[in-house]
């Protein structure tokens, strides 16, 4: 049984997306404003994030015949073994391009996840689950 729970957009957090010049206490909201602004002004940046989903941290996200771009990012919450994983990138739909946040909040290590719970293994996934479901011909 999956739950979904809100998650505050102006609720504050530091992922480390230092390798794009994003490494500060920021809300969601912020995060992903700064974000479209990276993607839309830095090729390099683009280019950084393509690979990343082609043989990084964020392989699994990965889809045939969808352009994903994208990193990842594993948080400690405050001073415990508690961590926040941050999957943010963004995908080329029918020549439009598409933003994606999912944080998952303390994520539990799982069977499926080989007992990880990093956002590679956790957030990437979810990632995937929901572009597959957006770019799915009906």
């Amino acid at each position: 049984d999956k739950q979904v729970v809100n998650f505050n957009l102006q609720q504050e957090y530091q992922p480390d997306f230092a390798k794009i010049g994003i490494n500060e206490q920021i809300s969601a909201e912020q995060l992903l404003r700064k974000y479209v602004e990276k993607i839309r002004n830095d090729a390099d940046v683009r280019y950084f994030l393509r690979q990343n989903v082609l043989s990084g941290e964020a392989k699994k996200v990965n889809i045939q015949d969808v352009e994903i771009s994208g990193l990842t990012a594993t948080t400690p919450k405050n001073q415990t073994e508690e961590v926040m994983t941050t999957f943010l990138g963004h995908y080329v739909m029918g020549g439009k391009t598409y933003a994606l946040l999912v944080i998952l909040d303390n994520p539990q290590p799982l069977k499926e996840t080989y007992g990880f719970r990093s956002a590679g293994w956790n957030a990437v996934n979810l990632s995937r689950e929901l572009i597959t479901a957006l770019t799915s011909k009906k």
